[in-house]
């Protein structure tokens, strides 16, 4: 079993608590990434199923009734804690593995 405390979240250097706070209003971070055990990086973007369902709904509109997002992981809530226990979980189900 992979050890998955061997991954980390990482935002920019000058994120704030006001940062995270904006975020989980918002409710998606597009400015995180994940640093895998060998050091790589690798960006991860996160959002709540209300979120999603809005954009589906609005590229309905265009006629793209769809979402796609690399790396996308959708959480029930967009708070730090979360985001760190999903990104552990998706790397010891392999989400990272090439």
């Amino acid at each position: 079993m992979k050890d998955s405390n061997s991954v980390t979240l990482e935002f920019p250097e000058d994120w704030s608590e006001r940062d995270f706070a904006e975020i989980q209003s918002k409710e998606w971070c597009g400015v995180a990434c994940v640093r895998l055990p060998g050091g790589e990086r690798r960006p991860v973007f996160f959002t709540t199923p209300l979120c999603m369902s809005q954009e589906m709904a609005a590229g309905t509109e265009d006629a793209r009734p769809w979402l796609v997002e690399k790396n996308l992981i959708p959480v029930a809530d967009v708070t730090l804690d979360i985001m760190k226990r999903a990104v552990q979980d998706a790397y010891r189900q392999g989400f990272f593995d090439d």
